[in-house]
């Protein structure tokens, strides 16, 4: 049986470190040899919870290492046992690039997660990248807009067309249609039945855009409560709500393990952002039957496929009357809360994995 491998450079909160969670369980769960390397162990999240599940995971460092040279020969070293590579997000990637000049006869493979970056910013980087790519055997993107910005950046030759896919996230959709909500009281907050909960579950680093959240919730009534889940540095998030006193109205809850009960137990979900690659937690929390707003940018329009879920990237006013539409019109809220389940059931990770299951195929001998 073929050895699998999933690169990624930590397995802390974010949407890939979840993809990685629920592909390795999933394989795990079909018999295969599957194991986890992170480049390190800070911020770890998913790696402790695959650990209990059984599923090997294997640290190159406990410090932020992520972009020394170390990592090409801890790599080297580490990668030797396996047949299929597949890495994940930069620099992973890039390192994993790096290993295949030396430990050429294995198969790897990559998966595009994200619709731009910030190389694509720098000319010069696109030589760098077509080399980076130009060394993995198939190369996946999680959605249609991804693969066109990367083809669009890269040029790949004609020779190199076929190596090019699209394969859609999935999530869990049994598990996410079975969440039971936390029950408000539980939260610690002055929250009551009768107020709207908004929540944002999101890492607070680019390209995330939970300040204009914040913003909207000054165009919205008292009765309006916001919840925001998530690492990372909060200060700016938290000098503004300060600077617009809003503090009795918006809470930072951290990172949770809970985050889908407590996703489940709000009105509204809104994911605000410069840009997204396919946007995983919107379908967690359709499958939930919580309408989720977006920013309408790159592959949210099309997750979402509403005009009435979508607001102006960066405007607040914009976002502010979305919520207000929506949970103004009771008729309407329950239509939607129906149409994101329906929608939800196109993202079930069974599937996912047997199209990365048939890529995996095509490069074994």
């Amino acid at each position: 049986m073929q050895k699998i491998v999933l690169v990624n450079h930590d397995l802390g909160q974010g949407g890939v470190s979840k993809f990685i969670y629920d592909v390795a369980l999933e394989y795990k769960k079909r018999g295969l040899r599957i194991s986890v390397i992170s480049l390190t162990s800070m911020s770890d999240i998913y790696g402790k919870e695959l650990q209990k599940e059984g599923v090997d995971v294997i640290y190159l460092s406990d410090k932020d290492e992520k972009y020394s040279i170390k990592n090409l020969f801890r790599l080297i070293k580490k990668l030797k046992p396996f047949d299929i590579v597949h890495a994940n997000t930069y620099p992973a990637q890039a390192w994993t690039a790096c290993v295949s000049i030396f430990l050429n006869k294995k198969h790897y493979i990559l998966t595009e997660h994200a619709t731009t970056n910030n190389r694509r910013r720098k000319k010069w980087f696109r030589y760098i990248d077509s080399w980076m790519y130009s060394r993995f055997n198939k190369v996946v993107s999680v959605s249609n807009e991804t693969n066109r910005n990367l083809k669009k950046w890269i040029i790949p030759s004609k020779e190199q067309a076929h190596k090019f896919f699209v394969i859609n996230n999935g999530i869990n959709l049994e598990r996410y249609y079975q969440v039971i909500p936390l029950r408000r009281e539980s939260l610690n907050f002055s929250v009551s039945d009768q107020d709207v909960l908004i929540c944002m579950a999101a890492r607070f680093s680019p390209p995330k855009d939970q300040l204009t959240l914040i913003r909207s919730m000054t165009e919205l009534d008292e009765k309006y409560k916001l919840l925001l889940l998530g690492h990372g540095d909060t200060a700016k998030e938290v000098n503004l709500v300060n600077q617009l006193k809003l503090s009795h109205r918006v809470f930072f809850m951290g990172y949770r393990l809970d985050a889908d009960k407590i996703i489940k137990s709000c009105d509204i979900a809104v994911l605000s952002t410069d840009f997204e690659g396919f946007g995983l937690v919107v379908v967690e929390s359709m499958a939930m039957g919580i309408p989720t707003i977006c920013s309408d940018v790159d592959e949210l329009s099309n997750l979402v496929g509403n005009e009435s879920l979508l607001f102006e990237k960066g405007n607040a006013t914009d976002l502010a009357l979305k919520i207000k539409n929506l949970v103004e019109n009771k008729e309407k809220y329950l239509k939607i809360v129906q149409g994101c389940i329906i929608k939800s059931q196109k993202y079930s990770l069974t599937k996912m994995v047997d199209e990365y299951l048939k890529v995996y195929d095509m490069v074994l001998p």
